[in-house]
C-alpha cells in the first residue's frame, strides 16, 4: 500500500532467453534465484525478430482495476440471470440446446432468452 492508503500494483520482472522453437510455441528459459525454469510460450506474441538465444525482459503486473471491472461484469450477469429465472424466462430445458426449435449451438451462445455475458470471446 502507498502512503496514501491506495493499493499500488504488485508487478515483478524477469529476463528470459528464448531456448528453442516447438512449433507455434517457444521454450523460455527463466534463470531467477539459482533456478532455471522452462516456459512453453505462444510465438506470436513475441516480438519481431526475436530468435533463439534472444534475452528478453518479461513484466507481470498486477491489474485490480481490470479485476474489479471484470467482477462487476460477473456480478451484472448473475443478477440478469438470476432475475430471468425468476421471472420464468429461464430455466433448465429437458431438451438438449435449449429446446426443439433451436439448433445445437456454441455453449456461450444466448439461449431460451438468456442475456448475452458481453464478455469478449
Amino acid at each position: 500500500m502507498g502512503g496514501d492508503g491506495h493499493a499500488e500494483p504488485l508487478a515483478t520482472s524477469f529476463e528470459v532467453t528464448v531456448d528453442r522453437g516447438e512449433g507455434d510455441q517457444v521454450i523460455l528459459l527463466v534463470r531467477r534465484e539459482g533456478e532455471a525454469t522452462r516456459i512453453a510460450f505462444p510465438r506470436r506474441l513475441l516480438p519481431a525478430g526475436t530468435h533463439e538465444g534472444s534475452v528478453l525482459r518479461v513484466t507481470i503486473e498486477d491489474r485490480p482495476d481490470e479485476e474489479a471491472a471484470a467482477r462487476a461484469r460477473v456480478e451484472r450477469l448473475l443478477d440478469r440471470l438470476l432475475q430471468a429465472n425468476r421471472s420464468g424466462t429461464a430455466g433448465p430445458s429437458s431438451s438438449p440446446a435449449g429446446g426443439p426449435d433451436k439448433p445445437a449451438g456454441r455453449p456461450d451462445e444466448p439461449a431460451g432468452g438468456l442475456p448475452d455475458s458481453g464478455l469478449p470471446e
